[in-house]
């Protein structure tokens, strides 16, 4: 065991029925900055170097699995280096056994996956901004959508307006024209007799030329 926990990447420990650490393992150093000797030495380093949102939780899973040794602990949490860095630790604690079912301690391996739950951060904020983005498009194209029927509405509106004053001109028993600047647009019967305009020339009469006629 020792031989392969040496070589390993992985922190890993062996913790005593009593709670003393009977073997710490080198990658102690590159994971918590922590020499495997101040583990030994200090057994309560471990729990020292736990981050304080996190450590109940940890004592919760650790105290449930030293009353009930039939299996093992699964946990993730955050770690405090040597050096004030926060970096995540998923752990597996199996307790050990001789032949005669005598509890002998827990075998406890932590790997560091600062990097994999940095990733998953990383995922979830840009999955929440594009949740954002699409739902301020929707809202935009609610807005276009309404803006839209409206505009629409307004036109029918316009068009309904316009054939109502055409309809108001011809029925009318004064000479009435529309111009836009100098060009007539629209006029009724009435306004060509009033002019003497031939109906098939209307369309290249301007207004200024009717003046004169009008002042007559």
């Amino acid at each position: 065991y020792k031989q392969i926990a040496n070589i390993s990447p992985d922190w890993e420990y062996w913790e005593s029925p009593a709670g003393d650490i009977m073997y710490c393992s080198p990658s102690s150093l590159s994971v918590t900055g922590y020499l495997p000797e101040e583990f030994i030495r200090t057994p309560s380093l471990i729990h020292h170097i736990i981050h304080p949102d996190d450590r109940e939780r940890v004592y919760q899973a650790q105290n449930l699995l030293h009353k009930d040794r039939s299996g093992y602990t699964h946990l993730e949490f955050r770690i405090i280096t040597r050096i004030g860095e926060v970096r995540w630790i998923e752990q597996l604690c199996t307790p050990v056994y001789r032949m005669i079912r005598i509890f002998i301690g827990n075998i406890v391996s932590n790997r560091d996956i600062t990097d994999r739950i940095e990733l998953k951060e990383r995922l979830e904020q840009t999955m929440a901004n594009v949740k954002r983005e699409q739902e301020h498009a929707r809202r935009l194209q609610s807005q276009i959508a309404t803006k839209n029927q409206f505009a629409l509405t307004s036109i029918l509106e316009l068009r309904d307006y316009e054939y109502l004053i055409r309809l108001c001109m011809d029925l009318c028993d004064a000479g009435i024209a529309l111009a836009k600047g100098d060009v007539i647009i629209h006029y009724n019967k009435r306004f060509l007799e009033i002019f003497g305009i031939d109906p098939d020339d209307a369309q290249q009469i301007r207004l200024h030329t009717c003046m004169p006629l009008a002042v007559q």
